[in-house]
């Protein structure tokens, strides 16, 4: 070793240390370490987190998820709401990729995997999404519900606001 070396080690070790000091005091922090979490009531806030405002966003208003679902859990019927819509814009997009729409759920699954690197999930329930083609250009796409029967009151379905948004 080299006599000038000595301050260089010596800072690379100093560094070292100062990390390892900081990341042992951020893991102190965390919430399984002692923390309890925080449990929201419908009418009250939270204390540690101030509720987040409602905000306008063009025509659309934008609900903070602390107000939308109490303790912030997105339930089951929220999470397939979401996922028919998104399929939906899926399969239109490959509707017009391929000039028509395919013609059934298991081509609906595979043009949407060779044109989008997805694949088709199961709902929330453990059934697949459901897939119908109405014509050359538009199709359905919807999920069973949590009774997993088709055409009873609890089906997910695409969702008006989506349907109109589409042009025609």
């Amino acid at each position: 070793m080299r006599r000038h070396d000595w301050p260089l080690r010596l800072l690379n070790l100093s560094l070292c240390i100062a990390v390892v000091a900081a990341f042992s005091f951020g893991c102190s922090e965390r919430r399984s370490e002692g923390q309890k979490p925080v449990v929201v009531d419908e009418e009250d806030t939270p204390r540690t987190a101030p509720r987040a405002e409602n905000t306008q966003v063009g025509e659309y208003e934008h609900v903070a998820q602390v107000q939308r679902y109490p303790g912030g859990i997105e339930p089951d019927d929220a999470k397939a709401r979401k996922v028919v819509n998104q399929l939906y814009n899926y399969s239109l997009g490959a509707c017009s990729a391929n000039q028509e729409c395919p013609a059934d759920l298991e081509a609906a699954k595979e043009a949407i995997r060779k044109q989008f690197s997805i694949f088709w999930p199961k709902d929330p329930w453990g059934n697949p999404y459901q897939y119908k083609k109405l014509d050359a250009q538009s199709c359905e796409v919807w999920s069973f519900g949590p009774d997993g029967k088709d055409g009873t009151e609890d089906d997910v379905h695409i969702s008006k606001n989506n349907r109109e948004d589409v042009p025609h």
